[in-house]
Formats: C-alpha cells, sequence, structure tokens
C-alpha cells in the first residue's frame, strides 16, 4: 500500500476517534413547517438536500411530531444507502403484531436479517411505537456498522444510566463522540423522540463519517 493511501487511512481512523463537533450547514429551505427559528432547521434541509429524510407530501416534515420505530428505520436505512429487499405481500417478519402488507414489513424482515432489530422479550415489535432515545442509538450505531467498544469498568456514566443497563454502552460512546450531550448530568434514555431529534441523531454520526470518508478519497 503507497504511503500516503496509508497515512490518509490512519488520519481517518484518528478523525473518527475525534469528539464530534457541529459545523455550520448551508442548504436551501426545505419544509415549509421548519422555520429558521427551529432548532434543527439546517440538519433537516441538510438531509432533505442529501436524500436521507423526505417529509410528506404536502411539503412538510412534522418536526416535533413523535417517530414511530418503523419510521426511524427506513430514515436510517436511506441515510446509509443500504439495499432493502421486497417482501410478499404475506410476509410478516415473524413479529406477531407487524401485519402483512404493510409499507414497513419490508424494512423490519432487513433490519431483523441484518440483525439490527431482535424485539422485545414478549416476542412483539410495536412498530408504530415511539422510538427511545437508548433504542434509537442502538440500531444507529448497528446500521451504520459502528463497532461500539464494551463499557469501561471505570466509565463515567450520566446519573440517569447504570453500568448495567443494556445500553450504557451505546450511550457512553454516543456521548464520548459528541452525538449526544448531557444536560444536567442527564440524557434521558426513555425519552422518546422527536422526528427532528432523531434525525439530528443520524445527521451527526453521518456528517462525522462522512468527514472521514472526504479525507480518505482526497488520495488517489
Amino acid at each position: 500500500m503507497p504511503f500516503f493511501k496509508k497515512f490518509f487511512i490512519l488520519l481517518a481512523v484518528s478523525l473518527f476517534s475525534l469528539p464530534f463537533s457541529a459545523a455550520p450547514i448551508f442548504a436551501l429551505h426545505q419544509f415549509s413547517d421548519v422555520p429558521d427559528s427551529h432548532i434543527y432547521h439546517e440538519v433537516l434541509d441538510f438531509l432533505k438536500e442529501r436524500e436521507v429524510i423526505a417529509g410528506y407530501t404536502d411539503g412538510t416534515f412534522k418536526p416535533d411530531s413523535p417517530i414511530k420505530r418503523v419510521e426511524a428505520i427506513k430514515i436510517l436505512f436511506e441515510g446509509a444507502n443500504l439495499i432493502v429487499s421486497e417482501v410478499s405481500s404475506k410476509e410478516d417478519a415473524d413479529f406477531p403484531d407487524v401485519t402483512p402488507g404493510q409499507w414497513y414489513v419490508k424494512y423490519i424482515v432487513e433490519a431483523k436479517n441484518r440483525g439490527i432489530v431482535a424485539g422485545f422479550k414478549d416476542g412483539t415489535f410495536r412498530p408504530v411505537n415511539t422510538i427511545k432515545l437508548a433504542e434509537a442509538l442502538k440500531i444507529l450505531f448497528l446500521t451504520y456498522n459502528v463497532s461500539v467498544p464494551n463499557l469501561p469498568t471505570n466509565a463515567d456514566l450520566p446519573s440517569d444510566v447504570k453500568s448495567t443497563d443494556w445500553f450504557a454502552k451505546y450511550v457512553h460512546y454516543a456521548l464520548q463522540k459528541g452525538i449526544i450531550q448531557e444536560i444536567n448530568s442527564l440524557v434521558g434514555p426513555g425519552t422518546e423522540l422527536s422526528r427532528s431529534r432523531f434525525a439530528n441523531l443520524v445527521f451527526r454520526l453521518s456528517f462525522l463519517r462522512e468527514r472521514v470518508v472526504q479525507k480518505f478519497t482526497e488520495v488517489d
């Protein structure tokens, strides 16, 4: 491998290990119900421009509405450019509460086949439940094939996260990378996310990864 290409691979790895800090975004106004005063308006405009999110046919995004688990998976798959195989109208993804023929079945099937989702202990998937922060972080990292290390024994965790929680390592990693932030020593792992806040998580990880790819592709 040429020296300069090897150097940029190492540089990319180094960049990915650094905490994320948002950079200015310049994009056209994309949604009729997302004014410039909205906290995530630049993020949503950027993601729409990149065709990661699409919004509704009436030109709105409904940024403050809760986001369903299936909607979150769809956005993640499109953001990661994953190919989703079509399914038959009778396929139900082996979850009793997933109705065959629904638009989201193919996304659940794909996510299950990729090991991104497994459902709840009672065997259900709860497709139209609002996704929570802890759940969102897990499927975000799994979709983007981010290797999240095990929780260090001396990890400094927020007050509302215990080291024995299944999501502790995802929260810890997300905090390290600047994908989420503590507020008064809390992160709210059980917080139900709005559509715009979930989109912001996707942006923060996607933008970080894009910086790494750009650094790599600058070298022939």
